[in-house]
């Protein structure tokens, strides 16, 4: 490598040297002798060899040297200003800039290049006065107003570059190019405005310039967005639409300003007339009409889903044979709207015309899904992992989690543990996934399948933490406390031997802390949630881990008035939590403030319907007030939510409110 480095360097100092003598000279610098503009050429020669080697400093050293050697050499600078703005080295970027200047004060290039040093240096006042400069000395030259423009805007100087553009404007006269950028200026000055009138004003000069730009020259699809825009912003449709429609006259190919277009007419409602343009965009965009009826789908709220279905209902009863991604989108709609049997009738239909269209087969695995029918989807989906070579099925993340679920639902684990091992590197969200959904089922049982599934998973991964984490939340979530702590125990062993420093989190901290708690070892859960409020920013968890420490406080009787200072820390940022009144209310009625528990609770109480351990601390509070009438109410209330509760037959019977 360093023999081949030395030859390309020599090879280049030989091309310097033949260009130069070839006669290779800008006629209009000071001429050079040979040797010196050979030197100069071969550091040029090595700042490539060191760019390429990735030496930016070494680069900027040699092209200095170059410079140096031949200072009337124009192209020099841009690059050496470039490296020197990139390395940080500010201050000589602008040197370089101003000796630029210096020498051919008679070119614009120099100058702007000045001034956008100034510009990218963090010196905008130097900026704006190089600025100032060029408008005075190059003021017939038909590029400076547009550069002039391009900078103050980027300097956030609006009014600046609006009033540069309004004396090119009377002075060149109405360019369309120049009429453009002065809308875009004022509909850019509008953004800064807010919802007031000086904003509405600005938009609707704005337009006034792009108007008369479009006047000037029609056929700019750009310009014609730019003012659909524009009349969105004042709520006027019907001209921003007819904007839009001239746009795609003159750019009808144009992808993205279709989808904006057909957008629009959904958000505004005209959902027939999107839906009658789909065949055409899709024939002016060489796409096919489904990419447009998905568009539709996915932007329409769901509750006006029902025009979509009504559509695809017309084209499948009207055609004898209509196109199978018909079928699927009406099919899917049905599954969506829960309107089973029609879903059930249309995808037979559907598989009779088109047996080989393996995504109604999948449709119809999600029906049989949702029906509980989970033999017959599981049916459906192994058929098409089993077809995967043609299919293409196994790389969709979203079927890959429907079979798992299926194949835990009639019990094949086997089939689940396959799936989740061949699928867990490309795509981990299945498992993720997965779950989340048994976590959100409350179903004991497909929980403790699941749990026996973890296990098998960690044991043939052993190295993956977050397989273990999954596992601690199933145990946790079918009240298996102690097997939970100790897989908390794992992961956090685990993550620290593997550098996993992301899963230690004020989250997992949290869950770990709560799983100590609910196993009765409570100076562990006390330090654990301490951690999370020390380790945490102030997010949800922090307040969270305040909250439940200041409770298992009070609970205890002990560390009232820090549990105190804990509680208001978290309803300082979250004041309509009802667990944090709650937990205020019960701080203040076990220091015997119980006129200041009372208000906390009763908003807890508006809060928290269904909890009963609040409106069990209502009655507590109202026990000790003297009001025994609304104590008794409120216990009975508690018991109504919680009628195993010993804690509270025990409180009702030993206040003689029951025998």
């Amino acid at each position: 490598m360093y023999f081949s480095r030395i030859s390309r360097t020599i090879d280049c100092f030989i091309v310097g040297v033949l260009l130069v003598v070839g006669g290779c000279v800008s006629s209009s610098k000071p001429q050079l002798s040979v040797s010196t503009q050979a030197e100069a050429l071969s550091h040029f020669s090595l700042k490539l060899l060191a760019l390429s080697a990735e030496d930016r400093s070494e680069a900027f050293d040699h092209l200095q040297s170059a410079i140096r050697l031949d200072p009337y050499e124009v192209k020099l600078y841009a690059p050496t200003v470039a490296l020197a703005l990139d390395l940080k080295r500010n201050d000589e970027a602008i040197q370089l800039a101003k000796e630029q200047v210096k020498r051919y004060p008679d070119l614009l290039e120099p100058r702007v290049m000045l001034a956008r040093v100034y510009a990218l240096a963090g010196q905008p006042e130097l900026c704006i006065s190089v600025l100032k400069d060029i408008q005075d000395d190059f003021s017939d030259h038909p590029e400076v107003p547009l550069l002039l423009v391009r900078l103050y805007h980027a300097l956030g100087e609006n009014e600046e570059a609006i009033e540069s553009l309004r004396v090119a404007l009377e002075n060149q006269g109405d360019s369309d190019a120049l009429l453009l950028v002065m809308g875009a200026l004022y509909l850019d000055s509008a953004k800064s405005l807010g919802a007031t009138e000086e904003a509405k004003k600005s938009i609707e000069q704005g337009i006034s310039y792009l108007q008369k730009a479009l006047s000037k020259s029609p056929d700019n699809p750009a310009g014609w967005k730019q003012l659909g825009l524009s009349f969105l912003a004042l709520n006027r449709v019907d001209e921003a639409l007819n904007a839009y429609r001239v746009a795609r006259i003159y750019a009808p190919k144009d992808f993205s300003l279709a989808t904006q277009w057909l957008t629009l007419l959904i958000k505004t409602e005209r959902y027939e007339e999107a839906l009658s343009a789909c065949a055409v965009l899709a024939k002016e965009t060489n796409t096919d009409a489904e990419v447009w009826l998905r568009h539709i789908e996915d932007t329409i709220p769901k509750d006006d889903r029902v025009y979509l279905i009504r559509y695809l209902e017309d084209q499948v009863l009207t055609l004898s044979k209509p196109p199978a991604y018909y079928i699927n989108q009406l099919g899917e709609l049905y599954l969506f709207s829960e309107q089973y049997q029609k879903a059930e009738l249309l995808l037979t239909r559907g598989m009779e015309l088109y047996p080989d269209e393996t995504s109604l087969n999948f449709v119809n695995g999600c029906l049989r899904m949702a029906q509980k029918r989970y033999e017959e989807a599981f049916d459906e989906f192994e058929k098409l992992r089993l077809q995967d070579t043609e299919s293409g099925w196994c790389n969709d993340p979203y079927f890959l989690l429907n079979l798992v679920v299926s194949a835990q639902a009639i019990g094949n684990e086997d089939v689940a543990f396959d799936v989740l091992s061949n699928s867990h590197t490309n795509y981990p969200a299945v498992l993720s996934h997965y779950i989340r959904l048994t976590l959100n089922e409350s179903d004991s049982e497909s929980s403790k399948k699941a749990i026996q599934l973890m296990h098998r998973f960690h044991r043939s991964n052993p190295a993956t933490t977050e397989t273990l984490y999954f596992l601690m939340l199933l145990q946790s979530g079918v009240k298996q406390y102690p097997e939970a702590l100790e897989s908390a125990k794992k992961v956090e062993s685990l993550s620290q031997t593997n550098s996993n420093s992301g899963m230690l989190n004020p989250l997992f901290y949290y869950q770990y802390a709560s799983l100590y708690e609910r196993t009765g070892q409570l100076e562990a859960a006390e330090e654990l949630f301490l951690k999370v409020i020390d380790i945490g920013d102030d997010d949800p968890i922090v307040a969270a881990a305040q909250n439940y420490i200041a409770y298992m406080w009070a609970e205890r009787g002990e560390k009232l008035d820090e549990g105190l200072i804990l509680i208001q820390k978290a309803l300082a940022g979250d004041p309509k939590n009802g667990a944090f009144l709650d937990t205020l209310g019960w701080i203040y009625y076990m220091q015997g403030r119980y006129e200041e528990a009372l208000e906390p609770l009763l908003m807890a109480g508006e809060i928290e319907k269904d909890d009963p351990a609040v409106f069990e601390h209502l009655g507590s509070v109202y026990l000790k007030l003297g009001q025994r009438d609304q104590a008794f109410r409120y216990w009975k209330k508690a018991l109504t939510l919680d009628p195993e509760s010993k804690r509270l037959i025990e409180l009702l019977k030993t206040n003689q409110f029951v025998d």
